[in-house]
């Protein structure tokens, strides 16, 4: 078999996460020497000319290359950009902010598909708690914390499409091209929700092992309300085809279902701008932060 390891990158700076995935892939190979492995890295026109030039370092390893789009592509493109470079028959999607969790990584993926009825396999994310006190008031941290039941193996396998991200998975090459990203999805989110439906819609079924990478990227508030208002404007525009993968455009028809979308106006009007301010202050409260995306999806 052979394997493409697929990192899209947009200004972080993948470095370390290669010089441990290039070290895998000679033990790995070491031990089968069955198995041709590739390291990609695509660079969705970064403008931090450091991060740039210590990515370049990447193609002085063994195995592995560096690629830069002609123009941004945005997260669906990108990966569809990796897809079309890639050689391997399996592709293996990592975010290029994650942190490898293990060094057996590569290992417990390639064990994950010794059934030859297996499709995609997905590995999951936790969190790096390691510099917890210092991130306290971050508004990312406390909603990835919040949502750490649902990234816990018995609950992706109890809802096994619900629970699907891009930040690391394993799939045929053949089965990717026939669902492939949408890549009209230019802002920040959802790709991957989409991604996870279309699997679920055309029969192909998700594998969930215990092989989770770290997230450690944790962006200032003000960047985390700016992304996630961009996923906002994702939902509202592909809000047919998302449909109730989303928990807010689930949460929106019913309260426009009832009616009751007047009452989120005038909520707005009054406490709208304290809502905000909350949610960019020290201590950001996860309600505010949900009550301010379903105001976004009202307001439009």
């Amino acid at each position: 078999m052979t394997l493409s390891i697929l990192i899209p990158t947009y200004n972080d700076s993948c470095l370390a996460l290669a010089n441990n995935l290039q070290r895998q892939i000679d033990d790995f190979i070491t031990l089968r020497n069955n198995v041709g492995v590739e390291l990609i890295i695509a660079d969705d026109c970064s403008t931090n000319s450091a991060i740039i030039e210590e990515n370049s370092k990447i193609n002085s390893l063994q195995n592995c290359r560096v690629i830069r789009a002609e123009h941004n592509l945005g997260r669906a493109g990108i990966r569809n950009f990796l897809a079309d470079n890639a050689k391997g028959d399996w592709l293996l999607f990592i975010d290029g902010d994650m942190k490898m969790k293990n060094d057996k990584f590569l290992e417990k993926y390639i064990d994950s598909i010794v059934d030859v009825e297996t499709q995609v396999v997905y590995g999951g994310y936790c969190i790096d708690n390691s510099n917890e006190d210092n991130l306290k008031g971050n508004l990312r941290y406390k909603a990835e914390r919040e949502a750490e039941s649902k990234k816990t193996l018995s609950a992706r396998k109890n809802h096994p499409y619900n629970h699907f991200h891009t930040a690391n998975f394993l799939i045929r090459s053949d089965i990717f091209h026939k669902i492939r990203f949408n890549d009209e999805m230019k802002l920040y989110g959802f790709e991957d929700v989409l991604f996870g439906k279309q699997l679920k819609e055309n029969g192909f079924a998700i594998k969930h092992i215990d092989n989770p990478v770290y997230f450690v990227d944790f962006e200032t508030n003000a960047e985390y309300l700016r992304k996630t208002e961009e996923s906002i404007k994702t939902q509202q525009q592909f809000a047919d085809l998302i449909g109730d993968y989303s928990t807010l455009i689930r949460t929106h028809r019913t309260i426009k279902n009832l009616h009751l979308t007047w009452l989120l106006t005038i909520i707005n009007k009054c406490f709208g701008s304290k809502i905000k301010a909350n949610i960019l202050g020290n201590n950001p409260s996860l309600f505010a932060f949900k009550l301010y995306k379903l105001l976004k999806m009202t307001k439009g």
